[in-house]
C-alpha cells in the first residue's frame, strides 16, 4: 500500500526472527489498534508497520508478501540474523513516523495498551519505555532478567526499572539524535543510558506482558548471550556515566 513518507504520523516497528505463528495473530490485532487511533485522532492514514524480518527461516517474508493488508506496510529482511540490536536500529531508521513504537513481534505484549502508552507522549515527554509489571516468562528466565537490569543499573548510572522490555515510544527528534551502535540485546541499555544522558524525558509505564504461546524464545539463547558479553566488553566506556 503506497505512503507518503512525508506524511505519516506513527510507525509501529515489528521486531521478529522465525515469528511467523506469532505474527499470523498478533499483525491483525496490530491493524485494528492502527485504524482505530487514526479514526479517534482523524488522520487520514493508519500510520505504516515496518516489519524487520531478523533472518527468518520459516517463510515469514513469504508469508507477510501474500496476506492481504489494511493498513501500509514494509517489510526489512537482514539475510542472516544479525541480533536484536541490529533489528531495532534497521527499524529506526527505516521508520517514516512522527512518532515511532518498536514492539516485539512474539504477541507478549498487548498492543491494545498503545494508545494510552500514546496519550502519556502526547502530555509532552520524549520517550515511553515499557516495564513488564508481571514479567510471565520462565524461572530461569526471570532470573536472567533480574540480575541483567542490576548489572545494567551499576554500569550505566541510569534507574530505569526495565532496560530490555521490547515495548517503547519515541518521538522523531529522539530516533534522529541517537547513535546505537550495538548489535544484540544490550541495545536497551544503551537506548535508555543515551536518552537520559541526552536529557530526554522518559517515562516508565507498566505494561502487560503475555505468556509465549508458540514459537522458542530467542533472548536468552547461546547467540544471544555470547554476542551481549562480546558487545559488553566492547561497549564498556561508551555505557559507562562520562566522569
Amino acid at each position: 500500500m503506497p505512503i507518503d513518507p512525508s506524511a505519516v504520523p506513527l510507525s509501529v516497528c515489528l521486531l521478529c526472527c522465525n515469528e511467523k505463528v506469532n505474527l499470523e495473530v498478533y499483525l491483525p490485532r496490530v491493524e485494528v489498534v492502527l485504524r482505530e487511533i487514526a479514526t479517534q485522532r482523524g488522520w487520514s492514514t493508519p500510520g505504516e508497520v515496518v516489519i524487520v524480518d531478523d533472518g527468518s527461516s520459516d517463510g515469514t517474508g513469504e508469508w507477510l508478501r501474500a496476506r492481504d493488508w489494511t493498513v501500509p506496510w514494509r517489510t526489512l529482511r537482514h539475510p542472516r540474523r544479525s541480533g536484536y540490536g541490529a533489528a531495532v536500529r534497521s527499524g529506526l531508521r527505516a521508520a517514516h513516523g512522527d512518532v515511532v513504537v518498536y514492539l516485539d513481534g512474539d504477541g507478549q505484549y498487548r498492543v491494545e495498551e498503545l494508545p494510552t502508552l500514546l496519550a502519556l507522549l502526547e502530555c509532552g515527554c520524549d520517550v515511553v519505555a515499557g516495564v513488564r509489571a508481571d514479567r510471565q516468562d520462565p524461572l530461569h528466565r526471570l532470573a536472567i532478567g533480574g540480575s541483567y537490569n542490576l548489572l545494567m543499573r551499576q554500569i550505566t548510572g541510569v534507574t530505569f526499572r526495565d532496560v530490555d522490555c521490547g515495548f517503547k515510544i519515541l518521538r522523531r527528534r529522539v530516533v534522529e539524535s541517537l547513535h546505537l551502535t550495538c548489535d544484540g540485546n544490550l541495545v536497551g541499555a544503551e537506548l535508555m543510558a543515551k536518552c537520559g544522558r541526552a536529557g530526554f524525558d522518559v517515562r516508565q509505564v507498566p505494561v502487560t506482558h503475555l505468556p509465549r504461546t508458540r514459537g522458542r524464545a530467542k533472548g536468552a539463547d547461546l547467540f544471544a548471550i555470547v554476542g551481549s558479553i562480546r558487545e559488553l566488553v566492547s561497549a564498556w566506556d561508551e555505557l559507562r556515566p562520562p566522569r
